[in-house]
């Protein structure tokens, strides 16, 4: 799957996982933050979860996870693909976390990268949320 940058001025990629507390604490403010900016800034959610945790957190967001339902059209969600067997249930696939550390020397989370319409990372802020509040 390609992701499209084209549409958006930037767009912020934000790799979480379930059982992070930061970044949920982040993600529920991001539908108040990206409304009337829908036409130059997007978020890419991107979960680091097994398919099957994230999907069924996504079909019926409750407690924890209520802002996942908001109606937001520039605020995507994805998961990132594993190759260890979905049958090991482990909430976080080592290869996801691997990839992410060889690929974008991502030690902590959430991790964030500012990418623009070309798709070149043109920021690695720590908070999205204070990245998005100062634009």
């Amino acid at each position: 799957m390609q992701l499209d940058f084209t549409q958006y001025d930037r767009t912020v990629i934000d790799f979480w996982f379930s059982e992070c507390p930061p970044c949920i604490a982040e993600m529920k403010q991001f539908e108040k933050l990206l409304r009337g900016k829908e036409k130059n800034l997007q978020v890419i959610s991107i979960s680091i979860n097994r398919y099957g945790l994230w999907k069924s957190i996504l079909e019926k967001p409750t407690g924890t996870f209520f802002f996942l339902s908001a109606d937001v059209d520039n605020w995507k969600h994805y998961n990132l693909r594993s190759s260890q067997d979905e049958r090991l249930k482990n909430d976080i696939p080592l290869d996801n976390n691997e990839q992410l550390q060889k690929r974008l020397n991502v030690t902590f989370y959430p991790a964030y990268f500012v990418v623009d319409r070309s798709g070149v990372i043109i920021a690695r802020p720590i908070s999205a949320v204070d990245y998005i509040k100062d634009l």
